[in-house]
């Protein structure tokens, strides 16, 4: 993707601490969430509902893709799912093989 080999720290930090970073602050989020609040004017929570519907509408927009595009693309669940998250050179391999070098651990544990 980037036409070079990222270094150990990118590695690491994109397998590893971001994901965690963000697991965190979400985590964090929600359990100290509080009604929303300006100075001394306390929001309705109508308002809040309007703030988190607008949210959702543009985050919801990558899951929804995700499964029209698994669902437009022939094959098994799995065929699907793993041409879905390959790059398009590994796709000929996939559905002649059937096997998806994604789908091992030694993929995702690569550093």
């Amino acid at each position: 993707m980037l036409g070079i080999k990222p270094g150990l720290y990118w590695r690491i930090c994109w397998k590893f601490v971001s994901p965690s970073f963000i697991i965190c602050v979400v985590m964090f989020g929600l359990f100290h969430h509080q009604p929303l609040q300006y100075n001394e004017y306390l929001y309705p929570p109508w308002a809040e509902w309007v703030g988190w519907g607008l949210t959702l509408s543009s985050i919801l927009m990558i899951p929804l893709f995700a499964l029209i595009q698994i669902a437009k693309t022939k094959g098994t669940c799995m065929e699907r799912l793993a041409i879905s998250i390959s790059p398009i050179e590994e796709h000929e391999e996939i559905r002649r093989t059937k096997l998806a070098r994604r789908f091992k651990a030694k993929h995702w544990l690569f550093v």
